[in-house]
């Protein structure tokens, strides 16, 4: 068995010196030469049998940090065509909210009433009184209302009952006053013995000289679903009409046209025929009042 195993070992051995031959020439080769040939063959015969694997290497991007103490900065959102630019709804304008609080009487004129107080609501929350003015005038300033909110105005005093009860109306982008105002009975009124005849005159214009000419205006009474037309407006956006109002009544007028401010603009009639004024202008999107 012993040498069975040796035998074998010196074929492989003397197979290894011919291999060698055949590759480097005995003429080439020397003593000491021949042992580096054999271990380079026996090299090549390792780099045959054992094929690399070819590995695909992934470039990974280094992360770049910020130096110590910076704020990365935030990346701006990326824009997309379907959803457009939200347009600020805030009005960052004081507003001003403006009236008179009076009693009226059979025989003598009306009186502003001193001292009263008149309270604004936004949705609902109650805001602190302000006090009417000797003469009976009232001014509110408010900021930071929404275009929907809900404002809703009252008067109290302690002696009086005011009609209208209270105006309720939506702010609106353009607009940063409105008027209202408020009334106590303190006689028996009697009202005319025929519906009173009451001027209602205006203007409506454009800051750009836009024609304004050839404008109709809507009035309605309470909640009547019968509307009258006041116009047409001339060049310089002046209207004029004489109306026929029932007594305390509440009265909405409107321009009869797009991008016209204010939308709606509300009024109290008392009894007595009255001149009232009225001012509309066009919405270019920045506050012209």
């Amino acid at each position: 068995m012993r040498n069975k195993i040796l035998i074998r070992f010196i074929v492989l051995m003397m197979s290894g010196v011919i291999f060698a031959c055949n590759i480097f020439p005995l003429t080439d080769l020397d003593n000491d030469t021949l042992p580096d040939a054999l271990g380079e063959v026996q090299e090549s015969i390792v780099e045959e049998e054992e094929l690399p694997v070819e590995e695909v290497a992934v470039e990974e991007k280094p992360v770049e940090e910020p130096p110590a103490g910076q704020i990365p900065e935030e990346q701006p959102p990326q824009d997309r065509p379907d959803q457009p630019e939200e347009e600020s709804t805030t009005l960052d304008q004081l507003t001003l909210i403006i009236g008179m609080v009076w009693r009226l009487f059979e025989t003598s004129n009306p009186a502003g009433i001193a001292a009263a107080d008149v309270i604004l609501t936004i949705n609902g929350v109650d805001q602190p009184a302000v006090k009417t003015r000797i003469d009976g005038l009232y001014l509110i300033e408010v900021e930071g209302i929404q275009p929907r909110d809900v404002l809703r105005l009252r008067a109290k005093a302690p002696q009086d009952d005011f009609e209208p009860l209270y105006y309720e109306w939506q702010p609106e982008l353009g607009v940063n006053r409105w008027e209202y105002d408020f009334y106590a009975y303190w006689d028996e009124i009697t009202p005319p013995s025929s519906q009173d005849q009451n001027r209602i005159f205006g203007t409506v214009w454009d800051q750009f000289e836009g024609d304004v000419s050839g404008l109709y205006l809507n009035l309605q009474m309470g909640t009547s679903d019968a509307i009258q037309r006041m116009g047409p407006t001339d060049e310089d956006g002046y209207f004029e009409a004489m109306v026929t109002l029932p007594d305390r009544i509440m009265v909405t007028v409107w321009v009869d046209a797009e991008d016209y401010v204010p939308s709606k603009l509300m009024f109290f009639h008392p009894y007595k025929p009255e001149d009232r004024e009225l001012i509309f202008w066009k919405y270019y999107g920045e506050n012209l009042q």
